[in-house]
């Protein structure tokens, strides 16, 4: 077993089915390709992708039907040649893939999530992808404190 530094989890050790890759990394973080799967007990759902490489590198993420229950995601060919998903078939989020998307947290802005851009897992082999959806109303910032205030009432 790995052991894995972080930044803001300290050290831990790594199993395996832990590690979701990116084979040709994330925009912006291309030379990274492995991330360690984190779920805190009581911070769910969110999923926290720690880089095995660089301590500084986590992303904090968040299913995307958290946000739009209805998200729909589109995969072609190449993205889903690349998860390894069969070409045709209908792929169920939860059940085939995870599909997650990126909440940025910036001292001068309010939290956002990208879901315009989310990373798919494929749940079978963990490879991972950032796939861009071209659809209307998926924004690159989108408030994370709508969700929030209607997740409350």
């Amino acid at each position: 077993m790995a052991t894995i530094l972080s930044r803001y989890f300290g050290s831990f050790e790594l199993e395996g089915r832990e590690v979701v890759r990116f084979r040709k990394g994330i925009p912006g973080f291309e030379d990274q390709t492995d991330f360690a799967a984190l779920s805190i007990p009581g911070q769910e759902p969110i999923l926290y992708l720690q880089s095995t490489t660089r301590p500084e590198l986590c992303l904090i993420t968040l299913p995307a039907r958290l946000f739009r229950p209805d998200y729909q995601l589109e995969l072609g060919p190449e993205e889903r040649d690349s998860l390894e998903l069969p070409a045709s078939a209908d792929l169920e989020i939860g059940r085939d893939i995870a599909c997650q998307v990126i909440v940025t947290v910036d001292q001068n802005r309010e939290p956002a999530a990208n879901l315009a851009a989310p990373l798919v897992i494929n749940l079978s082999n963990h490879f991972a992808l950032q796939v861009f959806q071209a659809r209307p109303g998926y924004s690159f910032r989108h408030a994370v404190s709508e969700t929030l205030q209607l997740a409350e009432c």
